[in-house]
């Protein structure tokens, strides 16, 4: 794999890793198109940028010959050298100028707080307490003290022994002090020799940018310029591509904007649909039990009764014209006599009983289909005036209005 593909596959996984964590789900109608769109725009751009990357590389390998035919790759390597070094001294100042700063607040902190104490007790040196203690001693022998006179000087006494006792403790703090400000003074020399370095790396850079400024005015050969030429043109290209991309997401964010805000609208109105479709099955499914009910009125026994009686009626009025014909019941006439358990004729003259045995059922059946009757009257009744209802409160459900969100173009 060349420099370049190399780089090529860098910048391409750079790219991949920056789309997928930055990429933004939109929603709303016609998105495909746009992410069509979005899509030609970053296959373009791959294009240029591997195009503008190949430019770059040739660039590079042609001016650093013509920096070595004309003395300047010296000089930059030279460049590189200095401000490399110039950046390690500046940090190191940078830190010392820091580490100074701390243990300078530190060391102002312990001096502070030790002459607060000092002062506090009222502290001198040790020789100052030793002499004081030795007068106290003996003022004590030359001469007797009253008791008051004892009792203040014990008091004195004790205090200086007191003082005496925490020199130890001062020394220490002493003795820390000293060392900090000696540090202190080691690294402020440390600090001093790395500026002096600094501005001599200052002065040497100076010196080699000068000397690289006037050699920069020596023309680039054709070919060179050429190259630049073709990377700007690239990437004005780019840009152009770019800021179609910026336009065509600037459009997506407004309608995407549009949608949420209209959603509330959009889930509403679809509320509201399944409110009228649920309404329009309620409705449904009252008319089909009234209408189930209203079947049932037709379901009068007697009159299938009446047929049937009809029907034997009919064979004996064709027995009366055939006298000698067998008696031949049609098949839904035996199902029938059957149905309403009447014993089937096997000749001409059972016909008679089995038609007064449907009379018998009939005014029986009839008896019961009128008590029926008024069930189903009844339920009819109230059936058509829950439609109605349901009905009164399907013409007062509002009717869904769904947003027009934005022009499919």
């Amino acid at each position: 794999m060349t420099v370049v593909e190399e780089k090529q596959a860098v910048m391409q996984q750079r790219d991949d890793a920056d789309r997928r964590k930055n990429q933004k789900v939109y929603k709303f109608q016609g998105v495909r198109k746009h992410l069509d769109v979005l899509k030609e725009c970053n296959t373009q751009m791959k294009n240029i940028q591997e195009k503008i990357a190949q430019m770059t590389e040739r660039f590079n390998v042609r001016i650093e010959e013509f920096r070595k035919s004309t003395g300047q790759k010296e000089l930059f390597d030279a460049q590189a050298e200095i401000q490399q070094a110039i950046n390690t001294l500046q940090k190191e100042k940078d830190l010392l100028t820091t580490d100074l700063k701390k243990s300078g607040a530190e060391l102002k902190t312990l001096s502070q707080s030790v002459g607060e104490e000092k002062k506090k007790l009222n502290m001198k040196s040790a020789t100052e307490l030793r002499n004081k203690l030795q007068a106290i001693d003996s003022r004590i022998r030359e001469k007797p003290l009253s008791s008051k006179e004892e009792k203040e000087i014990s008091a004195e006494k004790n205090r200086i022994i007191k003082l005496l006792s925490m020199q130890d403790i001062f020394k220490e703090k002493d003795e820390k002090i000293k060392d900090m400000e000696e540090k202190k003074r080691v690294k402020e020399t440390e600090l001093t020799v790395k500026k002096q370095e600094l501005e001599v790396q200052r002065n040497k850079l100076n010196d080699v940018t000068a000397k690289i400024g006037k050699i920069k005015k020596i023309i680039y050969p054709e070919d060179v310029k050429k190259l630049q030429e073709i990377k700007a043109t690239l990437i004005q290209e780019k840009n152009t591509v770019l800021a179609r991309k910026n336009s065509e997401l600037e459009v997506m964010e407004e309608k995407a904007k549009e949608y949420e805000l209209k959603s509330v609208e959009i889930e509403k109105a679809r509320k509201q649909k399944d409110a009228l479709v649920e309404q329009e099955v309620v409705i449904a499914e009252l008319i089909k039990s009234k209408e189930e009910e209203e079947g049932k009125l037709s379901a009068n026994p007697c009159e299938q009764l009446k047929s049937l009686k009809t029907a034997l009626s009919s064979q004996e009025a064709l027995h009366a014209r055939s006298p000698k014909a067998v008696l031949s019941l049609p098949m839904p006439v035996v199902g029938q006599l059957a149905q309403f358990a009447i014993a089937i004729p096997k000749k001409i003259a059972d016909i008679t009983a089995a038609k007064a045995q449907i009379d018998a059922i009939a005014a029986n059946e009839e008896k019961r289909f009128e008590q029926r009757r008024q069930t189903i009257v009844q339920a009819v009744s109230t059936l058509s005036e829950q439609i109605r209802s349901e009905k009164k409160k399907l013409d007062a459900m509002p009717r869904p209005v769904f947003p027009r969100l934005f022009e499919q173009n």
